[in-house]
């Protein structure tokens, strides 16, 4: 028998389903729509991203009432099987414009921008004091400066014309054309004082459109097309509301009623200030935004310093700058969406454009990132270093840092190997354990395709991840196991002692590769948070929501990127005992915290640590591709061990918590009670020390739960751990012949040497699945009761059947699979092997190495050293 936490993690509720992007690209049909729902939901997918997407014909526009028919029909269908769907607000993106909608109810909610533009006093002069603007345009500022390059002003020499009380510029217009003219008295008296205007220029910062689009969901509506919809101004409220109106207020007149049941929530996607493909000189901007930054410490002249080659002076003016238009888009944008969801009974969900914009996601009641292009990946580091590497921690300790139960990530959008089809499930299950040992709770795979009817659709962000792609028919296994790490890392406490200090875009990465390949665990601590009291101190320990750190990390942080309220916060955490670090010795010396260098982070780290009676794994021997999370659910503590590398592992576990162990299998769902570590005694930090041996081979994962209510039981305990090992030694070669065979039609009777299938015969192209047969006899019994198939080079999905008999499916190296010896019999074994390629041979016409290559054999166990076996 289960006890009730064991079932709530083999058969996880449906709210812990994946929610993929589920793109409307072709002509809509409501028998095809409910016969991919209800396919969708035999799967496990339970929930779906209803996103329009390009491809949608013209006969259907975005939000008509057409297209709000067949919306209404998918609701009412998901609401009939218990399935949750959260409705996506744009058409296609980046979202806030309404597929064109907002610029065409008032051209003047376009996205804005500004730009500087400088011309000699000389030729200014001979074009009668005045300056041409295009439509829409207006003057922000207007200056003299003594010339230099291109993009360099002296700002020491510059005198602001404008604005200014004395009216010494007006607008003029001139052949219905809006002319900027300086007051030629007051340019005669500034060069009267100055003697030559050939070493001037004059220099006119200007608001104007931005020109950006959005990508649409119909013909000729994609980057660069002349259909391609106008993005809008989200600085502006007004434009914002105009969003609303035509977005999420037409969704709640038709599908309102199912707000807070089946639609949970609504998703905005990486809202882009100036739009895609804007105008390159223009940064972003918005009407009556001059006294916005004049109020964030700033004078006329740091508008130009906004343009030029950085210096000290100019990266502060930047620094503020910026700050700036994140809080106003924050301000006007995101929390004015986060309020109209809240007030319908919805969760705003969603990212922001940058995979680090941790501040931005203090609106959203489900914080959210992406992680797509493959700029994460298993190849080259990818997962630990650059700014994309902290995605997943972004949303996720955005999320637990606010109290917000879930935290989402759109995952898998063009990932492939080249950005095509060729995205394996091999990699698939590499990027589901990432996010999972990161805490992401919820998972939006990018995307299941409607339709992949023409390239305009099947290439559009490829690849499909689902109905379309090979391993559809395998696909319960993922949702199956996305369902279960999303139940282990929903309602539990991450048990991190290390914080990392964290600005509000911008969080490192250095100090992260270097903890993730140690196993110290850590979460990212804003400084906002800390600025705004959520952050309390408890003698040396800072504590937010269920977290405490007695450990934070500043790295590539100044002490004037510090606030006076965070400084004066940390001061006096530091003098009651918290211990602060910095590679910065000017912080150091402030705070009087520990100094480190990349070669002695996490030695001093390690020290600390020491004093901390926080639940804590580690290994018995340097682990750079193993990460382990840790967090306490209900009373039992489980840790999430994932090896993101191309090797197995085996090692042992070092463990600080007494109690009940046993291994819970997220892919197989077997739970499988441990003998308890063999207890050590008590170590010189006054420690209680537990070694438990752990096998990690590549792409795998294992959930260690330590139960401290129920007691060790010293007498089961394995002795030697570390002397104990398995091996698996030949039996036989399973070497054929072998009948292959393709949709029910032979291929091969006897083929006696297996190869890759591209090289057969009219299958260069194929993606499919092919059936390998083969009989074999075994002379003797094994010893032992636990055999392995091991089919050898494998591509890509294997599905194994021994005397009709399923022995299991492997989607990933090493192609093992372990069986009871009782499958076997005496006389003739029957092997069955159905083998299923990559999708990018038929997509892509890749001619990727398919099918069963072998050697296929046939192994027991063996077990090296120790004296006892748990059996």
């Amino acid at each position: 028998m289960y006890s009730q936490m064991e079932e709530a993690f083999l058969n996880p509720d449906k709210e812990f389903t994946p929610m993929p992007f589920w793109f409307w690209n072709d002509q809509l049909n409501e028998e095809e729509l409910k016969q991919q729902i209800h396919d969708f939901d035999d799967k496990g997918v339970n929930g779906f991203v209803l996103h329009p997407r390009m491809g949608i014909p013209k006969n259907t526009p975005y939000l008509s009432k057409s297209f709000m028919h067949y919306v209404k029909f998918a609701i009412k269908e998901a609401a009939r099987l218990k399935m949750k769907v959260i409705l996506y607000d744009e058409g296609m993106y980046p979202s806030g414009s309404a597929n064109g909608e907002v610029v065409k109810e008032n051209p003047a909610f376009a996205s804005r921008g500004l730009y500087m533009t400088k011309i000699s006093a000389t030729v200014f002069h001979s074009n009668n004091l005045t300056l041409p603007l295009d439509e829409g345009e207006k003057l922000v500022a207007l200056y003299f400066a003594n010339q230099g390059k291109e993009t360099e002003v002296n700002l020491d020499s510059v005198t602001c014309l404008y604005p200014l009380s004395v009216p010494i510029v007006t607008e003029l217009k001139i052949e219905s054309r809006s002319h900027i003219k300086i007051d030629e008295t007051s340019w005669e008296a500034f060069f009267k004082q100055n003697i030559d205007s050939e070493s001037w220029d004059v220099i006119a910062c200007v608001e104007t459109y931005s020109r950006g689009t959005i990508r649409g969901i119909h013909s000729g509506q994609d980057d660069g097309e002349k259909d391609a919809p106008q993005s809008a101004d989200l600085l502006n409220p007004q434009a914002v509301q105009s969003f609303i109106r035509h977005t999420h207020e037409k969704y709640k007149a038709e599908v309102g009623e199912y707000f807070g049941s089946t639609i949970t929530a609504m998703f905005t996607d990486e809202p882009n200030i100036l739009g895609r493909n804007p105008r390159a000189d223009v940064i972003p901007w918005t009407e009556g935004l001059l006294d916005e930054f004049l109020a964030n410490d700033h004078e006329l002249k740091d508008l130009l310093g906004l343009f030029i080659d950085e210096n000290e002076e100019v990266n502060s003016v930047k620094v503020r700058y910026n700050r700036m238009i994140k809080e106003r888009m924050k301000r006007v944008y995101y929390q004015t969406l986060s309020e109209w969801c809240e007030k319908n009974n919805l969760a705003l969900t969603g990212h922001p454009a940058e995979s680090d914009d941790i501040g931005l996601l203090d609106s959203f009641h489900i914080p959210g990132q992406d992680v797509v292009w493959r700029w994460v990946a298993p190849e080259y580091n990818k997962g630990i270093e650059g700014e994309h590497s902290t995605a997943a921690k972004c949303s996720s300790d955005a999320a637990r840092h606010r109290r917000r139960r879930r935290n989402l990530n759109e995952v898998l959008g063009v990932c492939g190997i080249d950005n095509n089809w060729n995205l394996t499930a091999d990699d698939m299950k590499w990027y589901i354990d990432w996010l999972a040992v990161r805490g992401v709770n919820l998972y939006s795979p990018h995307a299941f395709y409607y339709s992949i009817n023409g390239k305009i659709r099947s290439h559009e962000r490829p690849p499909d991840v689902g109905p379309n792609n090979t391993w559809w028919p395998y696909y319960t296994y993922f949702s199956t196991y996305m369902k279960r790490l999303s139940w282990l890392m929903t309602d539990s406490v991450n048990q991190a002692s290390v914080a990392i200090y964290a600005k509000r875009d911008y969080l490192t990465w250095k100090s992260a590769k270097l903890f993730f390949q140690n196993q110290v665990e850590f979460n990212y601590l804003e400084a906002d948070l800390i600025e705004a009291d959520q952050v309390m101190i408890n003698d040396s320990f800072l504590e937010i929501a269920n977290q405490r750190y007695s450990v934070l990390v500043l790295e590539d942080i100044a002490l004037s990127d510090i606030s006076k309220g965070v400084k004066s916060k940390l001061l006096i955490w530091t003098k009651n005992g918290g211990h602060l670090m910095s590679d910065n010795t000017e912080i150091v010396n402030y705070f009087g915290g520990i100094f480190f260098s990349d070669n002695s982070l996490l030695e001093e780290v390690n020290k600390l640590l020491k004093e901390d009676t926080s639940p804590r794994l580690h290994f018995n021997k340097y682990a750079s591709n193993i990460r382990i999370s840790t967090v306490l659910k209900e009373s039992s503590y489980f840790h999430l061990i994932v090896n993101e590398g191309e090797e197995g592992f085996t090692g042992n576990i070092i463990n600080n918590i007494p109690g009940k162990v046993s291994k819970w299998d997220a892919w197989s769902g077997e739970i499988q009670s441990l003998p308890n570590a063999k207890i050590a005694g008590r170590s010189k930090d006054a420690q209680l020390i537990g070694e438990i041996p752990v096998q990690l081979e590549r792409r795998s994962s294992i959930i260690l739960n330590i139960d401290p209510n129920k007691s060790i039981n010293t007498q089961a305990a394995i002795d030697n751990p570390k002397s104990q090992k398995t091996l698996w030694q030949n039996l036989k070669e399973i070497s054929g012949p072998w009948r292959v065979s393709c949709q029910d039609k032979v291929v091969y009777e006897d083929l006696t040497i297996l190869s890759d299938w591209v090289n057969w015969d009219g299958f260069k192209e194929y993606s499919g699945s092919m059936e390998y047969n083969a009989t074999f006899s075994i002379t003797h019994s094994p010893n032992s009761r636990r055999l392995i198939i091991d089919l050898g080079e494998c591509v890509e999905i294997a599905e194994v059947y021994l005397n009709e008999v399923s022995v299991g499916v492997k989607m990933w190296a090493p192609y093992q699979l372990i069986f009871n010896k009782n499958l076997l019999q005496k006389s003739e074994n029957k092997l069955r092997i159905i083998v299923t390629n990559n999708a990018a041979n038929k997509m892509d016409k890749l001619k990727k190495k398919s099918g069963l290559i072998g050697p296929v054999l046939l192994k027991e166990e063996v077990i090296q050293g120790g004296e006892k076996r748990a059996r």
